[in-house]
């Protein structure tokens, strides 16, 4: 397993690995896998370190701004320009450069969809909607707004 603890220069390795052989392989053999579930205790993991690495946990804080933000503007559409001025596009490049920098470490089946639910776990906990990334406790929460797309552990495990 690949360490997380230092991630210093995760932005660089993933643009090299993109542009190896094998990165392209790897990111071209994943794009269309959409029928693999990923274990819950990878996007507990990557929700984690987003989470417990300050650049990404500001951009988790961003994101989850931005989604407090919207829900006082229900009206507000992508073609309004506030809804640009206020999105924060950068955090969310970040966030996803940073899913696929985990992938490329880790070789789980890359595929944003599943791999960005770790980021709505994180939001969530910025947020205030959950508590903590507790295997229980988020496995509920998960399994209330986008259940299908994972494996969990067997009661007990």
């Amino acid at each position: 397993m690949a360490d997380f603890e230092d991630i210093t220069g995760w932005q660089d390795e993933l643009e090299a690995f993109e542009e190896s052989e094998e990165g392209k392989a790897y990111f071209r053999q994943h794009l269309y896998d959409s029928e693999r579930r990923l274990p819950f205790d990878v996007i507990l993991e990557l929700a984690g370190l987003m989470l417990k690495h300050k650049e990404l946990r500001d951009a988790v804080r961003q994101r989850a701004e931005f989604r407090a933000f919207l829900k006082t503007r229900p009206d507000l559409t992508n073609d309004d320009d506030e809804f640009w001025e206020k999105n924060p596009l950068d955090a969310s490049e970040k966030l996803e450069e940073f899913m696929a920098w985990y992938g490329s470490k880790t070789r789980v089946p890359f595929r944003d969809f599943p791999l960005s639910k770790a980021e709505e776990l994180a939001i969530a906990v910025v947020a205030g909607d959950l508590v903590s990334l507790d295997y229980a406790e988020a496995k509920v929460f998960a399994e209330k707004t986008f259940y299908p797309h994972f494996i969990y552990r067997e009661d007990g495990e």
